[in-house]
């Protein structure tokens, strides 16, 4: 059997079948089959795309769709594993494997499959230490975390491929078993890839999983992918007494992905039954494992161990002739694969039939069915014994009835499956099930309920009760109700407490005569009042952008801060042994609060608008609590009663709510649920009553105790719920809360016992400086998951930072690149080409401004300039919105002067101009005939003209780019005309040599590299342009620029920070800030040829004069070359530090 093997397919199909097609016309052969290891990106539309994990630059639909479509079919039979750059959406739903599109099949997480006779076994995604352990929780909607924990490999999958002992003759892999690199050509590994080294001698290289797979399985062939090179090595097998096991060995054979020049594809030549044919079959090994262990699969994010040889339940899970055939008979003794592949409706997060029709046949759990609540586990049977304290009860395997041959489905549904009954045998190794029935089991898959190892959920210890019930409140991460709404009644009820408390012991009327005499302490409540609307509501979405323990740990660090507040505001200070007693406090409720193996979590929102409105809600929680215990006690509502003071305090807070809820009405939220739901909900409910009792005490006990002492008792709350959740639900009392008792306790005494003394205004101002720096500090420091990320965005935008601080006026503003032009339709009766006509003279600034614009009194030269920059303002606007209404007419109309004028309007002084001049070439370059013609003429006005404006020139420079990209993409894959990038690369290229405009033309190069693309761009300048490649290879390594001879080109940005790392550029000498000289610039107007090998000549220069529209000259005419291109390296040849 002739088997094609190819690396990281990267989507591109369609060229993999072309090269597979030509290799047969060649060598006449025929393929009977391939196999992709990894990266395919089965990617059916604009939804999957967004799941894949790549930077958002390398999204592309390529060639899938079209055969997901029926519009291609694969000409080969095609099997896949999955990588970490896949549609992690559509591989979710083909769990255990499936057909992706006709003749293409996906292998699952791990699967192994039989083809003619030949054993396929394979393991989808890369590994990563952090999220081995851990079950598969990922769902729709992936935040930018589980994007890519969504691909890496689970210890489940690894141990139901250690439980085969059927030989395999093919195994799959994208990531390399680690330590491959020892059995092969090591030496030419490093000389390809010299980075590899460090990642070497670390043990970095490779996967520890699947080099367990390799010593475990023996496959003869293994292959791989992920790494981008061709890589090929033969590992010996040995027994565990170091003797020969049947002289075992396996080849493996790593591939490059589908480039051009690359080593992405190799046909072997694998010899198999010929008489089977060469379709797909299910192995009945793994079938039988994948039954037996089907109650080990967990859908949760915590970690969880998986039962060893120590453990008091089965822990072999190697089938038994018996266990086979009682599979086999499940499947009616038909092991083909059906070929019931379905498109499906645009993604709305649901289940794949194949996928559920093949669970339900071998009578397993769809994981994807189980996240998304669609399939539910049935009950333990009433004989199971007594777990372990450290084990939780799992429940078990989908129900099959045990009176009827069929196969219910848990939903309420009329649809049954008819099957066999079948009985399977009892457990291979001597450990028995503790939960399962001595004699055999149930009849027709009867359920098989094991001890599940996962660790106690440690997030869900009740911390607090509010906090508690918010979190239980919410389905899925998000809240069903309105959040606004539930905090508005909240006030509404502590408001009816206050005032059955007041008119319990006095009259109705006092509250109005008292309101008569205090109506600035009504007032003065609107401050902590607006305050506290700002806290409740901040609550409820911190506690949805971070997981418990990040908001906890964030939300304690109001100890010290109430305490700075305190002194600040009631002129005292507190004592060194005070203080240290609020570092204890703060101490022992992180302690409380952290998990032993996770640390802090945070999800992948933007760092900067988390961190933010977790300070906004502690410094409200802070300012309000000192400021309401001021009123309290030495303000204006000294001589208020207390019950009235809350009056005021609940009726402010509820006018505040009420002004926020009619504000964003319209952004409530975007549930089915209604308003009304809120009183179904019996944990909203909760919430409600429990935050009123809890504010209603508080602000009680504010009368007679400071801030300080409240979040003491808060901190002591924290404790005293976790031993009642211990008591009365059962979760265990862990070291770290023993800790935070002691701590707590010993930080109560010390505070207690110290009184406050006097302070000067300088120690105050030193204390809070300091605490104020130490806290950013802890606030902004990066965690590793950010860290990472903000290396890898430094090496991608170090360039533009550096030309920002260069001194270019454009590049100091945002890119133009990022506008989006949203126009309007014209009004009925408009002549689009009379108002281009008649924008002539205002775009160019012919026209004087008339009416309002001009200004009273005598006007001044300040006062004219404000008003033609008004009008050449107008123009450039009114001319974005005419030109897509002009029609065929419009080049003619554009071309002679309007089309200059809005050139030049892109090195005005005035920001706005410059953003309508760019939104009017934009729009132009849509609705153009020919949209290079408008590329042409930038290129000739802002680059070609020796007098032209340094302003005009770093601006056209910034804007080239932005155009070129909207006339690629118009183009579809159609590329630019080798005349029209001559003729960019060359204007650019003599700016390379000028001091003003050197780092600009080079990260302009850089851009314009970007667009065309890598292998187009370096084959274009190879052919054209030798000498400026190396020139601009030269200055990308001194201002750090990425180039293709600077790095290797198959290590891209498209490989995030699951591939290799590559290493940071070296540093190079700046020369003091002078400018490079690579070569001498052109002073003389003589122009002189040199016939290249292709016979293209190619000119230094274009005509100083605009093309002539549409017919270009420049196609006509021939293209000159400068005789002086030699580097200009006299006085770098005796500089000492240039040649080190």
């Amino acid at each position: 059997m002739k088997i094609a093997i190819e690396g990281c397919a990267h989507g591109e199909l369609q060229q993999i079948y072309n090269t597979i097609d030509l290799i047969e016309k060649r060598d006449n052969i025929k393929v009977d089959l391939l196999i992709c290891c990894g990266d395919f990106q089965a990617t059916r539309n604009n939804e999957d795309l967004l799941t894949m994990a790549v930077p958002p630059k390398y999204r592309q639909m390529c060639t899938f769709h079209k055969y997901y479509t029926g519009e291609l079919v694969a000409p080969i039979l095609t099997i896949f594993i999955g990588g970490n750059h896949e549609a992690s959406n559509h591989l979710q739903e083909l769990s255990y494997g499936g057909w992706a599109a006709p003749n293409i099949y996906y292998m699952g997480l791990a699967g192994v499959i039989n083809v003619g006779g030949i054993r396929i076994g394979g393991i989808s995604g890369i590994y990563k230490s952090n999220d081995y352990m851990r079950g598969r929780h990922e769902k729709q909607p992936y935040t930018e975390q589980t994007k890519r924990s969504i691909y890496h490999i689970r210890q489940l999958e690894v141990f139901r491929l250690k439980q085969l002992k059927q030989p395999i003759d093919i195994m799959l892999s994208h990531d390399w078993p680690q330590g491959i690199e020892n059995h092969g050509n090591l030496k030419q590994l490093l000389k390809y890839k010299p980075f590899f080294e460090t990642d070497i001698k670390e043990g970095k290289l490779g996967s520890k999983p699947t080099r367990e797979l390799l010593d475990e399985l023996k496959p003869k062939y293994w292959f791989s992918a992920h790494l981008h090179c061709k890589f090929a090595a033969i590992v010996n097998h040995t027994s565990k007494d170091n003797e020969e096991t049947e002289k075992k060995c396996t080849k493996f054979l790593s591939l490059d992905k589908c480039l051009p020049n690359k080593r992405f594809l190799q046909i072997l030549d694998i010899p198999h039954d010929d008489s089977k044919s060469i379709n797909l079959m299910y192995d009945i090994e793994w079938l039988t494992i994948l039954h037996l262990t089907n109650h080990l699969l967990n859908t949760n994010s915590n970690m969880y161990y998986l039962p060893g040889p120590t453990a008091s339940e089965r822990f072999d899970f190697t089938p038994t002739e018996e266990e086979k055939t009682a599979v086999f008979d499940m499947f009616s003794h038909d092991l083909r694969i059906p070929n019931n592949f379905i498109t499906l409706e645009n993604y709305k997060s649901k289940t794949n039939p194949q996928t559920t029709n093949f669970c339900e046949k071998l009578c397993i759990d769809d994981p994807l069915a189980l996240l998304l609540g669609q399939w539910s586990r049935s009950n333990l049977t009433e004989n199971e014994h007594e777990m372990d304290s450290t084990f939780s009860s799992f429940v078990n395997s989908t129900v099959c009835s045990n009176n009827e041959d069929e196969i219910e489905d848990t939903e309420k549904s009329s649809e049954k499956l008819t099957m066999s009954p079948f009985i399977l045998p009892e457990p291979k190794n001597d450990s028995t099930y503790s939960n399962i029935n001595e004699n055999s089991f149930l009849n027709n898959c009867s359920s098989i309920t094991m001890p599940n190892t996962s660790i106690e959920k440690s997030d869900e210890d009740i911390h607090q009760s509010q906090g508690l019930l918010v979190k239980l409140s919410q389905d899925k991460g998000i809240y069903n109700y309105n959040i606004v709404s539930v905090i508005i009644l909240t006030e509404v009820t502590k408001l009816v407490i206050s005032f059955f408390l007041f008119c319990k012991d006095n009259p109705i009327r006092s509250i109005i005569y008292q309101t008569r005499e205090n109506y600035t302490v009504l007032i003065l409540y609107m401050v902590p009042a607006f305050l506290y609307c700002l806290y409740n509501n901040l609550a409820f979405v911190n506690l949805s952008i971070f997981d418990p323990t990040t908001y906890f740990i964030l939300l304690q660090l109001r100890v010290i801060l109430t305490g700075i507040v305190y002194q600040c505001l009631f002129k005292k200070d507190l004592s060194k042994i005070q203080w240290l007693s609020l570092v204890l406090l703060t101490v022992g409720c992180i302690i409380k609060e952290l998990k032993m193996e996770g640390g802090i979590q945070q999800q992948p929102y933007s760092l900067f608008i988390s961190l933010l409105l977790m300070l906004t809600q502690i410094l409200c929680s802070c300012l309000a609590g000192v400021y309401n215990e001021y009123l309290l006690k030495k303000g204006q509502g000294v001589n208020v009663n207390v019950y009235v003071q809350n009056i005021y305090m609940y009726t402010d807070s509820i006018l505040c709510n009420l002004l926020l809820w009619i504000t964003f009405k319209h952004n409530e939220n975007k549930s089915n649920a209604s308003e009304t739901d809120i009183f179904k909900n019996y944990m909203v409910m909760f919430i409600i009553l429990n935050s009123a009792m809890y504010g209603v005490v508080t602000s009680l006990l504010l009368h007679s105790l400071n801030s300080i002492i409240k979040v003491f008792a808060t901190a002591i709350e924290l404790v005293l719920i976790a031993v009642l959740s211990w008591v009365l639900l059962g979760y265990p009392i862990t070291l770290q809360t023993m800790a935070a008792v002691c701590i707590v306790s010993c930080s109560v005494v010390v505070y207690a016992k110290n009184p406050i003394t006097k302070s000067t205004l300088l120690k105050k101002m030193g204390i809070l400086a300091l605490i104020i720096i130490v806290g950013v500090y802890l606030l902004a420091r990066p965690t590793p998951y950010r860290c990472r990320y903000a290396v890898q965005a430094h090496r991608r935008n170090n360039h533009a930072n550096r030309h920002a601080a260069s001194g270019c006026p454009a590049l100091r503003r945002p890119g133009v690149h990022a506008r989006k032009v949203s126009l309007r339709p014209l009004p009925s009766g408009t002549d689009a080409r009379l108002a281009v006509r008649d924008q002539e003279e205002q775009v160019s600034g012919q026209r004087r401004p008339t009416g309002s614009i001009r200004r009273a009194g005598r006007p001044t030269a300040a006062s004219r300039m404000a008003g033609r920059c008004i009008v050449r303002l107008h123009g450039s606007r009114v001319l974005a919105y005419v030109i897509p209404a002009v029609g065929p007419q419009l080049d003619a109309l554009m071309s002679p002067t309007i089309l200059p004028a809005v050139i030049t309007n892109l090195a005005h002084f005035s920001p706005a101009l410059r953003s309508s001049s760019m939104d009017a070439i934009l729009v132009y370059v849509q609705h153009s005939a020919d949209p290079e013609f408008v590329l042409k003429s930038m290129i000739v006005q802002g680059l070609d003209i020796s007098g032209a404006k340094s302003s005009l020139t770093v601006n056209v420079m910034e804007c080239v780019p932005v155009v070129l990209q909207q006339i690629v993409k118009r183009n579809g894959e159609r590329p630019i005309a080798i005349p029209t990038f001559v003729h960019l690369v060359t204007a650019l290229s003599n700016k390379m040599v000028q001091a003003t405009f050197q780092q600009a033309a080079v990260y302009c190069l850089d851009r314009v590299k970007e667009i065309v693309g890598r292998n187009k761009f370096d084959h274009y300048l190879e052919t054209f342009h030798p000498i400026i490649k190396k020139d601009f290879e030269v200055l990308c390594e001194v201002y750090r620029i990425s180039s293709s001879s600077g790095r290797d080109s198959s290590i891209s940005s498209y490989d995030d920070e699951d591939d290799v790392e590559t290493p940071k550029t070296p540093r190079r000498v700046t020369f003091g800030g002078e400018l490079i000289k690579i070569r001498s610039p052109e002073v003389s107007d003589d122009y002189h040829e040199v016939q290249k090998s292709t016979g293209i000549p190619i000119p230094i220069k274009p005509a100083l004069s605009l093309p002539k529209h549409p017919k270009n000259e420049m196609e006509n005419t021939s293209i000159k070359l400068p005789l002086s291109r030699q580097r200009n390296y006299k006085n770098m040849k005796t500089d000492k530090t240039f040649k080190k």
